[in-house]
């Protein structure tokens, strides 16, 4: 017969059999678990290192192509000298848009024997938003300040645009202009108080209001008024893009419109590389100058078009373009055209 006794010691071997069963089996697995985690850092250890190699190979690589590119931008100067030797050259560009591609891009126009007539930035100002920018703009233009944002800054692109054609007007096309007086104080189109009269009186009024900003080479400021030298067959170089203050639509699409009235004047467009895609892959930028240009039938076959004039491949378009307005051949070259470059003309 079973005594308690016997159940007692039953169920103490039954609990201790399951205790030594639970124990060895976590140590076991315990074993294992280690083991395979030790396993997955070594991987783990030994792809990062393969990964730093990789990494380290490829700054290699990058640094010596740097070195090769700034190599043959300091020397391309060769592939462009005498090119456009005598040919006044002014550079447009919207602020915001890299100065430092502005600054390379008149050192190759520089190299290519161009006259160097004036880098004219088109500032902030504009884009119209702050306190007083809209009578400040009416009043250089001689308009009411009552009119929109919108209009003030058409108008002023439209003046801009035809002084500068007006100035660079060839000299066959020049008489009519050159013969007839400028208005009188009070009539439309007269220059407003304090600014010089003549083609270029409108940029003088803007540049006093602080909308335009001119950079000349040192001495070359006639009576000290900091407006470019555009003379007769003055190319004209507008530089836009996506980092600018004030969107191409609103100012460099215009100014590009209002400068390509005449098919005997020579504009070329250009504008740094576009930003990397957005986070959103569904988001869209807006078109840049380059793009709306070459969208529009009329300005694509007036105007030549340079993509990322922030390369040096950029820029060597760019100035090849200008001397193939010479003999009116119009082109767009870029990553996104059929050409990076201008064809040889022989």
């Amino acid at each position: 017969m079973v005594n308690l006794r016997y159940h007692i010691v039953s169920l103490v071997a039954v609990f201790l059999a399951l205790g030594i069963g639970v124990f060895m089996g976590s140590a076991v697995i315990d074993s294992f678990t280690v083991d395979v985690l030790r396993t997955q850092q070594r991987n783990l250890e030994q792809s990062l290192r393969t990964m730093e190699e990789d990494r380290q190979e490829l700054r290699a690589e990058l640094a010596e192509r740097d070195e090769l590119a700034g190599r043959f931008a300091e020397e391309a100067d060769r592939l462009v000298a005498g090119t456009l030797t005598g040919t006044g050259v002014v550079v447009l560009a919207a602020e915001g848009v890299s100065a430092e591609a502005v600054t390379s891009l008149r050192w190759l126009l520089d190299a290519a024997g161009a006259v160097h007539a004036g880098d004219t930035w088109l500032t902030g100002r504009f884009a119209l938003e702050e306190d007083g920018d809209r009578a400040a703009l009416a009043e250089a233009l001689g308009v009411s300040p009552n009119l929109s944002s919108g209009v003030l800054r058409s108008i002023a692109l439209s003046r801009l645009a035809e002084a500068l054609r007006t100035a660079a007007a060839l000299p066959g096309d020049t008489g009519e202009l050159e013969a007839a007086p400028p208005p009188a104080v009070g009539e439309p189109g007269a220059a407003p108080p304090g600014v010089a009269p003549g083609p270029l009186a409108v940029v003088d009024a803007l540049a006093q209001a602080g909308f335009v900003q001119v950079e000349l080479p040192d001495g070359d400021a006639p009576d000290g008024r900091r407006l470019p030298l555009v003379g007769p067959g003055t190319r004209f170089v507008v530089v836009g893009g996506h980092e600018a203050r004030v969107p191409d639509a609103q100012l460099t699409r215009p100014l590009v419109a209002g400068l390509a009235v005449a098919d005997t004047l020579g504009v070329v467009v250009t504008a740094p590389a576009p930003p990397a895609a957005p986070d959103d892959p569904d988001a869209e930028p807006a078109p840049g100058i380059v793009a709306m240009v070459r969208g529009s039938g009329s300005l694509a076959a007036r105007v030549s078009t340079v993509e990322a004039v922030d390369t040096v491949l950029g820029r060597l378009a760019a100035v090849l373009a200008i001397e193939d307005l010479e003999a009116a051949v119009v082109g767009h070259y870029g990553p996104e055209a059929d050409r990076l470059l201008p064809p040889h003309r022989g």
